[in-house]
Order: structure tokens, then sequence, then C-alpha cells
């Protein structure tokens, strides 16, 4: 309980829950109460509903509790269960709430209501392999999984053990969000990176300091040099959208110019079948003076 924490607790930057919407609303509620008595600032809230919670029936408890965060994070599967997309009739289900599509569309729905005290929160749907979906008012970025699916579609063999990624990943998210002046997009590369040592073995990862006191996990990677490879992934993986667009733009306008001379040769097609002389399209204007003239003088008697 929030009146539970020590003091050095009370004074946080950011806040963390896994539990129901209503404990969430009760613990930012008290959370804030406590800092006010005692002229602390409000903190960021980061909740992660608890799976059981996650239903269709739940989901207007769910928005009123967004209102109060200012993260909502929960896995695609939560995800889609709250917001009703699950029947459980496919086999396949899981892997459809994986496609960008999907992820887009679902963070699209979480963003239709506010979230945070002014509505500028954001929504982060964690994507297992694919990653995580990014959503705010603004902007929707997809972040890459530190390890990805194996181009044949197969496990990563880094990938020994799944449990607790999302609460790492959340975790590390956090760290993020203080070292990036509270960008959610850079804060999710941390948050990956994160999720990468929990995953390569069953319990928790292995901690060392190397000769020059520097941090390594598990295989003798450090964080800051995964970081520093995730980065580079993203920034990759936007240059080839960007040439994507650029290509799809750059066809779109031939296709524009090539209609645009269609019309035109056509035009002159029908003049000179019409008239014999080429101009502007339908009648010249040699055309609407005859009929002019023909029209308004009668016949000489």
């Amino acid at each position: 309980m929030p009146t539970d924490l020590p003091s050095s607790y009370l004074n946080a930057k950011v806040f963390h829950f896994i539990c129901s919407a209503t404990r969430a609303t009760h613990f930012v509620t008290e959370i804030l109460r406590l800092r006010d008595k005692n002229s602390i600032s409000p903190p960021v809230f980061v909740w992660e509903p608890v799976p059981d919670f996650a239903s269709a029936e739940n989901m207007q408890s769910c928005v009123e509790a967004m209102r109060m965060v200012d993260v909502v994070s929960p896995n695609h599967e939560e995800a889609a269960a709250l917001l009703g997309l699950v029947t459980g009739a496919d086999d396949e289900e899981d892997e459809k709430f994986l496609t960008d599509e999907m992820l887009m569309l679902m963070a699209d729905k979480f963003l239709a209501y506010p979230i945070g005290r002014n509505g500028s929160g954001c929504v982060i749907i964690r994507a297992s392999h694919r990653g995580c979906i990014v959503g705010t008012r603004e902007k929707k970025e997809i972040i890459p999984a530190y390890w990805t699916s194996s181009k044949d579609g197969s496990r990563n063999p880094h990938v020994v053990d799944v449990t607790g990624a999302g609460n790492s990943f959340c975790g590390g998210f956090m760290a993020g969000l203080l070292k990036s002046n509270f960008d959610v997009f850079e804060a999710a590369l941390y948050g990956s990176v994160s999720a990468s040592f929990i995953l390569e073995q069953f319990g928790t990862p292995i901690l060392s300091i190397d000769e020059r006191g520097n941090e390594t996990w598990n295989t003798g990677d450090s964080p800051q040099v995964r970081l520093n490879n995730l980065r580079q992934r993203v920034k990759e993986k936007l240059k080839e959208k960007l040439k994507v667009k650029l290509k799809e733009r750059i066809r779109e306008k031939k296709q524009k110019q090539q209609n645009i001379n269609g019309i035109e040769t056509g035009c002159v097609g029908k003049e000179v079948k019409d008239s014999g002389e080429s101009g502007d399209c339908g009648n010249t204007k040699d055309g609407l003076d005859r009929e002019s003239v023909g029209d308004s003088v009668s016949p000489v008697d």
C-alpha cells in the first residue's frame, strides 16, 4: 500500500503497477495525496494491467484508470481481450494480433480514450518477438525486439525462457524515461534491451563487472552496446520506410503525369477529327462562331 512506502520510495519519479484498474486508481489517488501533502510534484505512472483483468467486460474500468496514469502497457493478447477482439475460434489467433496493421489498430482504439490527466499519455502494447508499439496522440511507432525471430520464422536460439520479459521491459522503459528526459519512444529501446537479457536463460541474468568497472550481462554484452545496436537497427528500418514512401510518391507522380498526357492526347485527336485543327478540348472558337452566325442570321431571300 502507498502508505507503507518509505519516504525514499514516495519521492520516486516513476511508479509501475501490475494490477487491476480499481487498484491502479486507488494507488494513484493515494500516492498523489501523500505527495501533495509533502509538496512533491506528481510522478509518472506506468500501469501494466494484470492478465486476469483482461476482458471486454473490464474495458470501461480500464478507460477510467487510463485517465489517471501516464502509460498503459498491456501485451498484445491482453490488449486484444480488453478490446473485445478475441474470439477463441482460431488456433492462429495469437499471431494475427502481431501484424503491423493489427498493432496499429489496437493502439488507435486505446488512444481513442484519454490517457493521462490531460490526455497526453501513451499506450505501449508489448508484442512478443515483434517488440512493441508505442502510441501517442501525435505519433505511433513499432519498436523491434532485440532478439527477433530467425529468418525462417523459427524461434531465435537466444530466446530460452520468456518468463518475466514484460516486467523487465517495463523496468527498462522506466529507466529509459529518466535517461531520455521522458521520451517514450527512446525509453522503449531501453525496455527492449532490458527484456533481451531476461530471455537468455531460466531465472535471472548473470551480472559481471569487467576490468574497467563496466557492467556486463550473460554473454559479456553491455546494455549500452545493445542499446546502440538497437538504435542503429531502428534508424535503418526508418530509412527503408522512407525509401519505400519515396518510390511510391515517384510512381504516383509518373502515373498522374501519364494520365494528364493521355487526356491531352485524346483532346488533340478529337479536335483534329472534329475540326481539322488543334486547340483546346471541346468545340473550337471557330466552330462556335460559325454556329452562332448560323443561328442569328436569316438566309438571304
